[in-house]
């Protein structure tokens, strides 16, 4: 049901990003129209092997230095 939910408020906004770094986690979204929930892009691929690379621009906020980013990419 939750997953009914989630599918749904996409369609209706696809810029509203809905606990979106919880399911780019656990699920690859093959329907075109809900890829963007996944965030999940292949870099490469090598026979069964590939390379997953994930956006993670504004899972946190939309704020500069939120605290995502802060992790990502400061390394002090």
């Amino acid at each position: 049901m939750y997953n009914k939910i989630l599918m749904k408020g996409a369609e209706m906004d696809p810029a509203f990003n809905l606990e979106i770094l919880k399911h780019m986690l656990q699920r690859d979204m093959k329907e075109r129209k809900f890829q963007h929930l996944s965030r999940k892009f292949i870099e490469w691929s090598y026979g069964p092997i590939q390379t997953s690379i994930y956006d993670l621009t504004s899972i946190d906020s939309c704020e500069e230095n939120s605290a995502l980013e802060i992790l990502a990419y400061n390394c002090n």
